[in-house]
């Protein structure tokens, strides 16, 4: 059976829809409310990974769950390696790897599943314009095959985006 999954933006949830059904079913949030639980968001959702921003946590949301698993961080602020700085863009990969997009430090991180901190895979921690660095990242895409990531580099003056 086809699924179709509606990520409402400002309701802080994730709905799903049976076709030809037009009332949906709560599968992660809690329509409405924004808060730092487990069973909320902060901000709105964009994945069924969600990289829940302003808590720095990325969490997974099951089908038909009603509360989240944290999948990488503990929701800590920082700047070290075992803690981020607004988690905004992520890819998971076909390990359960999580490439994590951290606005705030201009870095680019790799979780392995429940480990306790990230390697640093783009960016030093500071903004700016050369190859080295990256400037508010926001998206990624993981390309497996070729082993190539892509950064969507938002700060910068041109939008660009890094290979």
């Amino acid at each position: 059976m086809i699924f179709y999954t509606l990520l409402t933006r400002g309701n802080y949830r994730v709905l799903k829809f049976v076709p030809n059904n037009t009332t949906g079913t709560l599968i992660a949030g809690v329509t409405g409310s924004s808060g730092a639980d487990l069973n909320q968001f902060s901000t709105t959702i964009r994945y069924l990974y969600v990289p829940d921003t302003y808590n720095n946590r990325i969490m997974y949301w099951a089908n038909g769950s009603s509360t989240s698993i944290l999948v990488a961080d503990n929701g800590t602020y920082g700047t070290t390696l075992n803690q981020m700085a607004y988690p905004y863009g992520i890819w998971p990969d076909s390990n359960s790897n999580m490439h994590i997009a951290e606005y705030q430090y201009h870095r680019v991180t790799k979780w392995a599943s429940s480990a306790p901190s990230g390697i640093l895979l783009a960016g030093t921690g500071t903004s700016g314009a050369t190859p080295d660095k990256l400037t508010t990242p926001v998206g990624l895409y993981y390309d497996e095959n070729r082993q190539t990531l892509y950064v969507s580099n938002s700060g910068s003056s041109a939008y660009t985006v890094m290979k």
